[in-house]
């Protein structure tokens, strides 16, 4: 995956990469952290799911994407809770221009989930594509006010 975003050229024809994309880290900025935060994404109601994850997502205002994780008792002690979100979030971080301009929540589906990073890069981002797309379906099918 390359880190340009489709945006402004430089007078010699390179791609202009914002900080955020050219840098791999994963940054406070980047994540949801707030109860209320995490309620606008639910309460958008815009979502896919497979058999490893239901992610949620909201268009956002900033270039970059933010992510927010929940991972409940039912998924597994606390040993493997922590290694799935550590592995969801080295997964956001590594394709950050996929994630780029949503907010997304990431919830496993059962204890079934497998906590490999191919698997779960893989997952991902075929789920944002497709909440993307629906994203597009409604703003596009909204009556101009």
């Amino acid at each position: 995956m390359s880190i340009e975003q489709n945006g402004p050229e430089s007078d010699s024809g390179e791609k202009i990469i914002h900080p955020f994309f050219a840098d791999a880290r994963f940054r406070k900025e980047e994540r949801v952290l707030k109860r209320g935060h995490f309620q606008l994404i639910f309460d958008a109601r815009c979502s896919s799911a497979d058999s490893q994850f239901v992610l949620y997502g909201r268009k956002n205002d900033v270039i970059f994407g933010r992510i927010g994780l929940v991972v409940s008792r039912k998924y597994g002690n606390a040993v493997a809770r922590n290694r799935l979100k550590r592995v969801i979030r080295e997964s956001f971080r590594l394709n950050k221009e996929v994630f780029a301009g949503m907010d997304w929540i990431v919830l496993p589906r059962g204890s079934k989930t497998s906590a490999e990073l191919s698997s779960v890069a893989a997952s991902l981002i075929g789920l944002v594509a497709r909440v993307k797309f629906k994203w597009s379906e409604r703003v596009d099918s909204e009556p101009a006010s």
